[in-house]
């Protein structure tokens, strides 16, 4: 029953913990990038920094990533044809 609840309490959570950052930069490529930019997977902990928003990215500096587009349409929206 524990360990039940314990699984419940992650899944509660997981949603809540998933908005609380939104895009990753990188302080050596200065780049942000999109949580499910495969990128991220290729910048290391020690170089990762966490943004709430593009607009943050851009004022600390940070451009962009050109793969999967950050500053250009928001998640779970299509661009406009």
């Amino acid at each position: 029953m524990r360990r039940f609840l314990v699984i419940l309490a992650v899944l509660l959570l997981l949603p809540a913990l998933s908005q609380a950052v939104t895009y990753w930069g990188s302080t050596k490529s200065k780049t942000y990038h999109r949580p499910a930019c495969h990128w991220i997977n290729k910048i290391k902990k020690q170089h990762r920094v966490s943004f709430t928003d593009p607009a943050e990215a851009r004022s600390a500096g940070y451009r962009p990533c050109e793969t999967c587009l950050p500053a250009t349409r928001e998640p779970g929206r299509t661009p406009a044809p």
